[in-house]
């Protein structure tokens, strides 16, 4: 919802609520809403003059003091900005006002007016006593008293108004960054489905294993069976948004077991994986796009064979392999990194990292702690 829309909103509500029904029944009138408007035009001021401000001030409150973690600081120092602007603005008012008053008395249009609506209450009410007229030295007091009860009440209504909406907005994002994640995942499914697919992909695995089938029986054997758990972790995973770091790393092993095998052996890696961090998470087939990336972009052959590194340190995996550029390399559009930081976005780790260091391909994913899962 618009924030013009919502104030909008509270604006009518307060018109047909305090000021209508008495101007329009007869026996009351105009005149018995001339305060009611009076405060009107107050909070339409307040909302002009400071609604900038208590936008900031909520925005820097809400780095400050959380709703979720320290609801009650928030909560007092909101009081404490509201009696603070409540003193200012009835200062400035009062102070002139008041002056004017000791000296002048109130304005005789207005002191007709209060008379009209003194002798309206009591037709209204036989047993009602009209009040005494108040002298000079209440008169400064009453006004006070109005003036800071309606200037608490509009900083009090601002502040509300712009909680209520930044909780309606937060809402409205979280369900849109839902529905985003969604859809991102569901384009991962597809990418990874159609992949799996690919004529090409299929290709090159099937002809390896004909060649190996003539070498080596048990080798082919074993081919044939990280094949499947690379597969079946494609089927599980690519409808999964997040995989732990050892499911992640389990399917590597299989996956680098076909590629040994189909580049013999010109991919050495290392992997330096604390056991503490192996039931922490990383958005699901990272490693497979990773691998694949450095394949697609890299020579790889026995004179120049592809290095890969795979560490764990300050909570964020660390992907290396060297630079050797192929020349014969199609540019890409490197969808498969943008579809990964997406994910990465979503799940709020923006810490990321994907840059050439000297002559190295450095990719830094953040780890997701489990308890935030």
């Amino acid at each position: 919802m618009n924030k013009n829309i919502l104030y909008g909103l509270v604006f009518t509500v307060l018109f047909f609520a305090l000021i209508l029904p008495d101007t329009i029944n007869p026996s009351k009138g105009f005149i018995f809403t001339l305060e009611e408007w009076g405060a009107l035009f107050l909070l339409f001021l307040c909302v002009v003059l400071f609604r900038n401000l208590i936008t900031k001030i909520v925005e820097r409150f809400n780095q400050l003091y959380p709703w979720g973690t320290a609801l009650k600081r928030r909560i007092l120092a909101q009081i404490g900005i509201i009696l603070l602007g409540t003193s200012i603005i009835s200062a400035v008012i009062f102070v002139p006002t008041s002056y004017y008053l000791s000296k002048h008395g109130i304005p005789a249009f207005y002191q007709k007016i209060l008379d009209k609506k003194e002798e309206l209450k009591v037709m209204n009410d036989e047993h009602k006593k009209p009040p005494k007229n108040l002298d000079k030295a209440t008169k400064p007091l009453n006004v006070l008293a109005i003036v800071v009860e309606v200037s608490f009440f509009c900083l009090l209504l601002i502040f509300v108004l712009e909680e209520t909406y930044g909780y309606l907005n937060l809402q409205a994002q979280k369900k849109l960054e839902l529905e985003t994640l969604e859809k991102e995942q569901a384009q991962l499914k597809a990418s990874v489905l159609s992949k799996q697919l690919d004529p090409h992909f299929m290709f090159n695995t099937l002809n390896v294993l004909s060649g190996l089938i003539y070498q080596d029986v048990d080798k082919s054997a074993q081919f044939i069976k990280e094949f499947a758990e690379v597969y079946r972790y494609v089927l599980e995973q690519s409808e999964e948004l997040v995989s732990t770091v050892e499911q992640e790393f389990q399917f590597l092993e299989s996956y680098m077991y076909l590629l040994q095998i189909r580049f013999d052996d010109k991919i050495p890696i290392t992997i330096d994986i604390p056991s503490n961090r192996k039931d922490w998470f990383l958005p699901s087939m990272t490693l497979e796009l990773l691998v694949e990336n450095a394949i697609k972009h890299n020579v790889v052959d026995e004179e120049q064979p592809l290095h890969l590194s795979f560490s764990i340190k300050n909570d964020q995996l660390i992907v290396k392999n060297n630079l050797q550029k192929r020349n014969n390399f199609v540019k890409s559009f490197g969808l498969g990194l943008k579809n990964l930081k997406k994910r990465l976005d979503l799940l709020g780790k923006k810490n990321y990292s994907f840059a050439i260091v000297e002559n190295e391909f450095v990719a830094i994913v953040p780890l997701i702690n489990p308890k935030d899962v």
